[in-house]
């Protein structure tokens, strides 16, 4: 009965935190940055007209990304209509999928302990929060490949296994071929989510692998005619479709935005080598000291000799090889990374259960060392918001909020090096995951929407909806990209840049009304939404002498 209860409360923690770090308060910000307002208004775009092969922006074929996003993203907005959430809904559903699949992979290699231990981990770092929330294409791209990730394990871990001993896995053909056929239904789906980066990552992930053990049968096991065929089936359809559409596909798409991307700085993307891996570190926050069990339990099985039949090698190299991969290419976005969070997460698990059996006095040292972290995070947050004022400004209006979030962290850091001291390990790693979706409520219930005017164009087109006359021109001017596709995403039209011969609304900053002027236009400022976005209405071309 103890047992059971235990269980309970077990299931309705980690459902609790999943649910506050996927899904809750998605909506608190409008679209934010360059990004998300040009694929969610490619997705209402599809869901409005109904062209599900071609991607389009204001009318116009869009083929920088694939369309798995799209698709999820225009049926949202078909269903529940169009806001927010349901733009960003696609990615919430794919985390909640990545952490269901990886908990049930867990859960057949590890146990209950290492589970629980991942439910309480995964949804609670940095990485899964912020692009679960995303209404981006990241986030589907590494839910899609990690199920790939899921079946690949399960398929060579069976055979690993099975080359141990005389007897067949594969007795049941309905287990032999389902996770051959989710192994190419993945693999697919990923490369319908962000292109050939999919098929890299997978089949260099595996060949490091065989690089490594020399069990190079196991590893082309994966390419199984049922893989193969399930992978075109899903997968080529929509990219013929959309070649025979658009003659300039192959050039965007594959040549510009993929091999140049990757070989070339055109996207001025531009980071040095070792980016990723300190983007990797931050996107494990506040779990990554626990990093140093997965370091122990690597030199572990090199010294027993057990690793080339350890499943966590292979784990381990579909974290590293995404890793290496990136950390070659000339451009480099912190979303590319994300792909190599999940296995490292199911290692940081496994090393941290069995941590918490071989060296509890170690975990105990580095649970005390993830609540300094938090305490870490408080302080950061105190010294960063000094840093920005135009957001210190609107936060000074909810000072008590502030104070009352960065003294929950430092408490909740408090408790749980406490807990770290007293050995208390799952009920130290418990406060913690708690203390981050508690943390992570906070700031979507009660910060986010006061910042939402100076990060985001939602409260700038509803004014500008307000200024706007009958019929009158709206141009922008000197404008970052992030307001201006976010303002053309709220007021579903793509703004012309001003031109000295058209009058009307100007949404500019305070240094472009300053060049105007010093032009001789007569210019007026109409509504200030930050320091450098202003509403101002241009009244004559005629220039004041």
């Amino acid at each position: 009965m103890h047992r059971r209860v235990q269980f309970f409360l077990a299931t309705a923690l980690v459902t609790t935190i999943v649910w506050l770090c996927t899904f809750n308060g998605s909506g608190a910000l409008g679209l934010i940055g360059p990004d998300e307002p040009r694929y969610a208004a490619v997705a209402r775009e599809m869901a409005t007209d109904g062209d599900w092969v071609t991607p389009k922006l204001h009318g116009v074929p869009w083929l920088e990304k694939p369309v798995l996003y799209y698709w999820m993203a225009a049926s949202a907005f078909r269903v529940f209509g169009v806001s927010e959430i349901t733009a960003r809904l696609p990615s919430s559903l794919m985390g909640l999928l990545l952490i269901g699949m990886l908990a049930w992979l867990c859960r057949r290699l590890y146990g209950w302990p290492t589970t629980y231990a991942l439910l309480l981990i995964l949804p609670t770092t940095v990485a899964a929060i912020g692009f679960s929330r995303a209404a981006t294409h990241d986030m589907v791209f590494a839910s899609a490949l990690s199920i790939s990730f899921v079946a690949a394990v399960r398929i060579v871990y069976e055979q690993i296994r099975d080359s141990s001993t005389s007897s067949s896995a594969y007795c049941c053909l309905g287990s032999w071929y389902t996770w051959r056929l989710l192994w190419g239904v993945s693999l697919g789906a990923a490369v319908l989510a962000k292109g050939p980066a999919a098929l890299v990552l997978a089949g260099g992930s595996v060949g490091l692998w065989i690089l490594i053990t020399g069990r190079w049968k196991i590893g082309l096991g994966l390419v199984h005619p049922v893989a193969i065929l399930a992978f075109m089936l899903v997968a080529l359809p929509w990219y013929v479709a959309c070649a025979l559409q658009n003659p300039s596909f192959i050039q965007t798409f594959l040549i510009e935005h993929n091999i140049q991307r990757y070989l070339t700085p055109v996207f001025r993307h531009e980071q040095p080598v070792w980016f990723y891996g300190q983007i990797l570190l931050i996107g494990l926050v506040p779990w990554t000291v626990l990093l140093l069990n997965v370091v122990r339990d690597i030199k572990s099985i090199f010294v027993t000799g057990e690793w080339r039949s350890s499943v966590g090698l292979f784990i381990g190299c579909w974290g590293l090889f995404p890793l290496l991969f990136f950390s070659l290419s000339s451009s480099k976005l912190p979303g590319y990374i994300l792909p190599a969070v999940p296995p490292l997460v199911l290692l940081i698990a496994h090393s941290t259960t069995r941590a918490a059996i071989e060296c509890p006095r170690v975990l105990a040292k580095l649970v005390a060392m993830v609540g300094g972290t938090f305490i870490l995070l408080g302080i950061l947050a105190v010294v960063g918001t000094s840093r920005l004022p135009v957001e210190l400004e609107v936060l000074l209006s909810s000072r008590s909020v502030v104070i009352g979030l960065t003294v929950f962290l430092s408490i909740t850091g408090l408790i749980v090096v406490l807990l770290g001291f007293l050995k208390r390990i799952w009920m130290g790693l418990s406060i913690a995951a708690i203390g981050m979706a508690v943390f992570l409520t906070g700031i979507t219930g009660w910060v986010a929407p006061k910042l939402d005017a100076r990060l985001t164009a939602r409260v700038l087109a509803a004014e500008v909806k307000n200024v706007k006359q009958e019929q009158e021109l709206v141009s922008v001017h000197q404008l970052d990209r992030s307001w201006h596709y976010g303002l053309n995403y709220y007021l579903e039209q793509s703004l012309p840049m001003w031109i000295s011969t058209r009058t009307g609304l100007i949404i500019t900053s305070q240094q472009g009304v300053l060049d105007i002027r010093g032009e001789g236009y007569d210019i007026r400022i109409m509504s200030k939404i930050t320091q450098d976005v202003v509403i101002a209405r241009l009244f004559s071309l005629q220039k004041i002498p």
